[in-house]
């Protein structure tokens, strides 16, 4: 019985419970070791060994120098075998995925903030426009066709209060109360606490109880005020900075911030008596207007319908460009990276990947890829077609079952060495739950390759 709960168990980034019941006797827990297989096999990286650099040929837009916030694009020659060395790869951006989940509790205002101290170049966030108008910054139970649960084992409910007025309010799915049902005032109302014992919330128990669900508002201008603080700090300090010989900084002070649309009571075609579009993705649009950072964020989502109605309602383009000044990217799950097995014949007939279709089908300037289907192949396919890429890594509670149960040869948890097979596909961004982890994967190289390159006479 354990052994056919778990075959047809997949879990997925919102899991809070291993499967029931779960595979523990040894004669099982060997079957599944042993059914494991090699993610570096999988992305395509085991093949990379190279005795040459000349074959690789990667040239870099210049449009792109005026904003700091895209991504060189490489493209390489037809004929290019893709060579990997690890003294001289490109770079890749940290993105904290929900922030910082090991450290502070997911999509909260300190785990965002601890991002910007370290350096990471984006985080990224989830967001639910609720009934009264708010944007709240929440990811919750469910699943990416209906997120947003609240008591799937995100809150002790235990903590609850009983007499909400919200005991009266419709719940959306069979009973199962999502965020959506309620106002802002009436979350606050509920006294929710996060539940300590939910597996998806690794970081020490009491940061999990002060947590609370901030607004997208607040979080923005956290971030702000954050960044312009650091600015006036260095200003202080740059005519110190000039006597001295100029020393590296990981600390970012832009960081994108990456708003992944979930879901919103009010859809489109919204107008209320004021003849005003109510619509909860004109809502955020707004919002980031307002606060004058259209050009630090980006906004992202697994329904392609969010991603169009991004694009319709703010469809402007850079001058003398082909990019939009509202960046989009489109999420991806569980696809088939090679399409099918007559990947080479798609190839020369050129038909295009399906998510390289349905992403430009909807003007999206960007790919956002699970890790574990960002193959060499997929990653260079998209590259060629001008769109970024992005490797998103799943929850706590999924990465633990892959290192454990999927992948041979990655560590026992999230860590260097899966972050280093996944860089070296030569995806742009990973989004990741421990950015400090590669922050420091990343200073490591640098400092291997300044040690490489240094002359022989000053070594």
């Amino acid at each position: 019985a354990a052994s056919v709960a778990h075959e047809s168990w997949h879990p997925s980034n919102n899991d809070t419970t291993l499967p029931s019941p779960f595979p523990t006797t040894a004669t099982t827990t060997t079957r599944l070791l042993q059914d494991r297989v090699s993610l570096q096999h999988r992305l395509g990286v085991a093949l990379l060994s190279p005795p040459k650099h000349e074959n690789v040929d990667i040239h870099h837009n210049d449009w792109h120098q005026d904003d700091e916030f895209f991504f060189p694009t490489p493209t390489f020659d037809d004929d290019t075998t893709i060579i990997i060395d690890d003294d001289d790869d490109d770079d890749v951006a940290v993105v904290g995925h929900r922030g910082c989940p090991h450290i502070e509790l997911e999509n909260t205002r300190r785990g965002f903030l601890q991002c910007l101290e370290w350096g990471c170049d984006a985080v990224e966030l989830d967001v639910f426009g609720l009934k009264c108008g708010t944007i709240v910054v929440f990811h919750g139970g469910g699943t990416d066709e209906q997120p947003g649960l609240l008591w799937d084992g995100y809150f002790d409910d235990s903590t609850t209060n009983s007499t909400s007025s919200s005991s009266t309010i419709h719940h959306m799915d069979n009973n199962k109360p999502s965020i959506l049902d309620y106002t802002y005032q009436e979350l606050q109302d509920l006294s929710l606490q996060f539940n300590i014992h939910n597996q998806e919330f690794p970081c020490p128990k009491h940061v999990i109880q002060r947590g609370t669900i901030p607004t997208l508002e607040q979080v923005l201008q956290d971030i702000q005020q954050h960044q312009e603080q650091q600015q006036q700090q260095q200003q202080s300090t740059n005519n110190q900075k000039k006597k001295k010989k100029k020393q590296h900084n990981n600390k970012n002070n832009h960081m994108e911030i990456k708003i992944e649309l979930k879901g919103g009571y009010h859809q489109y075609n919204t107008i209320d008596d004021n003849n005003n579009d109510r619509c909860w993705i004109t809502q955020v649009l707004e919002l980031v207007e307002d606060m004058d950072m259209v050009p630090q964020v980006s906004f992202s989502s697994f329904n392609m319908n969010y991603l169009q109605r991004v694009r319709t309602l703010r469809p402007q383009q850079h001058e003398q460009t082909p990019f939009h000044v509202y960046r989009t990217g489109a999420l991806f799950n569980d696809i088939d990276p090679y399409h099918n097995d007559d990947y080479q014949q798609q190839q020369q007939q050129q038909i295009l990947h399906p998510v390289i279709a349905q992403a430009k089908a909807v003007g999206a300037n960007e790919i956002h890829l699970r890790y574990d289907t960002c193959t060499v192949p997929l990653i260079r396919e998209i590259h060629k077609h001008g769109l970024n890429t992005m490797a998103w890594f799943r929850g706590p509670v999924g990465m633990n079952h892959d290192v454990t149960y999927t992948y041979y040869d990655v560590g026992n948890e999230e860590d260097e060495t899966v972050y280093d097979m996944v860089w070296k596909t030569g995806v742009q961004q990973m989004c990741i739950n421990r950015p400090d982890v590669l922050i420091r994967l990343k200073e490591k190289r640098r400092k291997k390759t300044q040690k490489t390159n240094q002359p022989k006479n000053e070594k």
